[in-house]
């Protein structure tokens, strides 16, 4: 089925959102007791739409299908120079849950971005030789999220967004950074991504049934050098 890809935008914010909420089904079942009501899909949406477009460094695609329909999207952070940590573990965590939605599990969603917050710095932190505290991260191409409606996995949309990524990464000489479930894992490592840790998480002691595991993961890039050999 044709579809092309494009720069999102401001008008795209609710359809993008109902994607991901669809694409993102078994892992907003720790995060939420069920599907957003309107009036908490408001919020979402009237949040993001206020914080468009964002950072300079942040780049946001789409992918619609031959009827115009918003079927896929990825979003991206660019760092060329190591990025200053500005907040601790704690305080980025409780940034993610400003949100009153009652349909959150804020005990679950504190723990769960608490761990992604905290790995990360551990994976690409960078430690001050004075303090020895981790006080920057690596640059990088980092993937923030991509989703693909569940209708339309499978067709190498989700491919096709990861191009660009790829692109500049060769083009800085910059690693690509991303956390993974464990349905998407064996996808990037096929694309040659490598796990450098995972981290179970257990929703048990939340009343849930659910035991899962995340990946952080590198996918490295070519030196000029290795480039010039093939």
């Amino acid at each position: 089925m044709p579809f092309q890809i494009g720069p999102l935008t401001l008008a795209d914010t609710e359809a993008n959102f109902i994607v991901a909420e669809k694409a993102f089904h078994a892992h907003n079942r720790l995060l939420y007791t069920g599907l957003l009501s309107p009036s908490s899909r408001a919020i979402v949406v009237k949040e993001r739409e206020e914080s468009w477009p964002g950072p300079d460094n942040v780049k946001n695609f789409k992918v619609v299908n031959d009827a115009g329909e918003l079927i896929a999207s990825s979003r991206w952070a660019i760092h060329e120079e190591d990025e200053e940590i500005t907040q601790s573990v704690e305080e980025a965590v409780e940034a993610r849950l400003k949100q009153d939605l009652p349909e959150l599990r804020k005990d679950v969603a504190r723990a769960l971005y608490t761990l992604f917050a905290a790995g990360k710095r551990e994976i690409i932190g960078i430690r001050s030789s004075e303090s020895g505290e981790i006080t920057k991260l690596q640059r990088r191409v980092e993937l923030i999220a991509i989703y693909v409606h569940p209708d339309y996995q499978r067709r190498g949309i989700a491919s096709n967004l990861l191009k660009w990524g790829f692109e500049e990464s060769e083009r800085l000489q910059l690693p690509i950074y991303l956390e993974a479930t464990e349905e998407g894992r064996p996808v990037y490592e096929r694309l040659g991504f490598e796990t450098l840790e995972a981290q179970p998480f257990d929703a048990r002691p939340f009343g849930l049934q659910e035991k899962v595991e995340y990946a952080f993961m590198i996918r490295p890039v070519k030196t000029k050098d290795e480039d010039k050999l093939e």
